[in-house]
């Protein structure tokens, strides 16, 4: 029998079709899914890609500053160096902020900030640096208060001391004066001879052989490679340290220890005592001799020692406030007959002799041979031309010379600034040049430069090379104003002579002799000579056979820079600043002070152009996004 079936592929439709619905819902689904996730992970990498965009940001603005201020500390990027906040130009869709700080390990971190759609999805890149100074930080051919690089000598009786023309204005305050104006020699047996009865507060440092003939008096210490000869009323508070042989006759005082590699000597009695020291005494501290001693006058505060014989005579004493054992100990003994002096016999036996007591090594001097090729042209202690003038001179000499500026009795007063100079109808022009590595904008470029009747007036940070001789003479009917926050950097490549006082004005129009750094941190005067002598002065007061001469009233702030020249200070007036010399010879009565800002200057012969820091990459990190 047949039977009929009706409606099943109807069914059979219809079950399909819903079981393909499932499908294409549960397809829709994942579709739907993957595009949040694919949303979310977009918003996340613009978010990431805006906190790195954040932090780059920041580098870029780091190499900026460290390229404009080389010694920059990590302190000085996180002040000076902004924090970022920018958004696009979707508005409020996509920001990045970043900012800089120092760690509490001291490194440097980039904290980078990105977010997109109101903070749907943020990031955040912390990329941490450290720090390193490229080598050392540069030294300063200006980093002692007189540098003769050949050598010294003082017969003055003029103060050496130091300030620091960044504070009180750039004002000099005698009460406020600090001890860092040393006084040394660089070249190997070059000597410093001191006879004049100045005081200097520093130390002072010889590659061979130190004379005090006078009643100097030396807040510092007294060291050299060769022998040291004191005879005079000298009065010196720290060390006297020799790798030669001591003497130290007619008075004198020692504030520290004497110790000497060779013999030492001392004899003529106790002199000046300065208040705060035992009476009678001679030497505070030790006394300590890599050869004999033969003593004779005065206490010693604290001990002897000798790897040679001792010798003494009355009037004689060891004190050993600080107990350091016996009084005296010698390899030798002593040789003396018995002597009792406070009580206790020094005599030639076995209670002061003995064979293994040591004095030790003085520190050398570094004393620069131009025979050791390893050492660096640069370093300011290893050569007296760390700024290789000669090359300097030669190629600032390529340049078209203006004519000279004579500034006579009579004569147009002139004006020189950052875009021109003029003198009545003449008009200079100055170039841009890089002197010393440091790029200069308004520079001139003259035959000579004689001041003596009119007046050049200095406005801005202007630097003159002068092909001839500069002169400022003595007529006090013009003279040299620099005018306030400015500086004039000369460049010379003959003679120097000043001779009277160079005018600086500050903020209130009032003139004097001296100013601090400018903004930009130039020295308010610099003098930079390429003169060479043919033959060194030995006399003070000779001829004019010096490649600088400061004579007459002459009183400024000077940074003076002369490598192969004799200098000669014969002025009655102050000078602000430092000297460095193939020889310095300081003959006048006036003070010298020291401005250890020097030390950090920009421009040519400043540390701030010299060296250099750079940063280190440590690692980053991503948080957030």
């Amino acid at each position: 029998m047949k039977i009929q079936q009706k409606g099943f592929s109807l069914v059979v439709v219809l079950a399909l079709t819903a079981l393909a619905s499932v499908v294409v819902f549960a397809s829709l689904r994942d579709t739907v899914i993957q595009e949040r996730l694919s949303g979310n992970f977009q918003k996340s990498l613009n978010a990431r890609m805006a906190s790195e965009r954040a932090a780059f940001s920041q580098i870029d603005a780091i190499i900026a500053e460290l390229a404009a201020n080389p010694n920059s500390s990590i302190e000085d990027l996180v002040n000076n160096i902004a924090d970022i906040n920018d958004q696009s130009a979707h508005a409020t869709d996509l920001r990045h902020t970043s900012s800089l700080v120092q760690d509490s390990n001291g490194d440097l971190v980039i904290e980078g900030y990105g977010e997109r759609y109101n903070g749907d999805s943020v990031a955040n890149l912390f990329i941490n640096f450290g720090f390193q100074s490229n080598g050392t930080q540069a030294s300063s051919p200006f980093d002692s208060a007189i540098v003769g690089c050949e050598g010294v000598q003082n017969v003055a009786g003029g103060t050496i001391d130091s300030y620091d023309s960044s504070l009180n204005g750039g004002e000099y305050s005698e009460s406020d004066a600090t001890a860092e104006a040393d006084v040394r020699t660089i070249v190997q047996n070059s000597d410093i001879t001191l006879t004049g009865a100045a005081t200097i507060a520093g130390d002072v440092l010889s590659t061979r052989k130190i004379t005090l003939n006078g009643s100097a008096s030396i807040s510092g210490s007294v060291r050299s490679n060769g022998d040291i000869f004191i005879n005079g009323g000298a009065v010196i508070l720290g060390d006297v340290l020799t790798r030669g042989i001591f003497t130290l006759e007619s008075g004198g005082f020692i504030g520290g220890d004497a110790h000497a590699h060779g013999n030492i000597t001392v004899t003529g009695g106790s002199g000046f005592v300065p208040s705060g020291f035992p009476s009678s005494t001679r030497i505070n501290g030790d006394l300590l001799s890599g050869g004999d001693v033969k003593y004779q006058g005065g206490y010693i505060n604290g001990v002897l020692r000798a790897h040679g014989t001792v010798k003494f005579t009355p009037t004689f004493g060891i004190r050993n406030l600080n107990n350091e054992g016996a009084d005296l100990l010698s390899r030798g003994g002593v040789t003396s007959n018995a002597i009792s002096i406070d009580g206790e016999t020094y005599a030639d036996d076995s209670l002061y002799q003995n064979s293994s007591v040591t004095v030790g090594e003085v520190e050398e001097v570094f004393a620069s041979d131009p025979d050791v090729e390893s050492l660096d042209p640069t370093d300011p202690e290893a050569n007296c031309d760390p700024l290789l003038i000669a090359d300097e001179i030669a190629d600032l000499s390529s340049n078209s010379i203006s004519s000279g500026l004579s500034l006579l009795s009579g004569s147009p007063v002139a004006s020189f600034g950052n875009s021109s100079g003029t003198q009545g109808d003449t008009t200079f022009s100055p170039l841009s040049a890089t002197i010393f590595g440091v790029n200069y904008n308004s520079v001139y470029f003259l035959e000579e430069l004689n001041i003596n009747g009119s007046t050049l007036t200095i406005t801005g940070d202007v630097t003159i090379y002068v092909s001839g001789d500069f002169t400022y003479g003595t007529s006090t009917e013009g003279s040299l104003n620099i005018k306030p926050n400015s500086s004039l950097t000369l460049i010379v490549r003959g003679k120097s002579k000043i001779q009277q006082p160079v005018n600086f004005e500050n903020e209130a129009g009032l003139s004097r002799t001296h100013a601090p750094l400018t903004s930009s941190g130039l020295p308010p005067f610099s003098l930079f000579s390429g003169y060479s002598n043919d033959n060194v002065e030995t006399n003070c007061h000779g001829g004019d056979d010096y490649g600088v001469i400061l004579s007459d009233t002459a009183s400024t702030y000077l940074a003076l820079y002369a490598p192969f020249s004799d200098v000669a200070i014969r002025a009655s007036g102050q000078l602000f600043g430092s000297v460095r010399g193939r020889t310095v010879q300081v003959c006048g009565a006036g003070d010298i002070h020291y401005d250890t800002a020097l030390q950090n200057s920009n421009g040519a012969g400043g540390s701030a152009g010299g060296g250099s820091t750079s940063l280190i990459f440590n690692g980053l990190q991503f948080s957030g996004g």
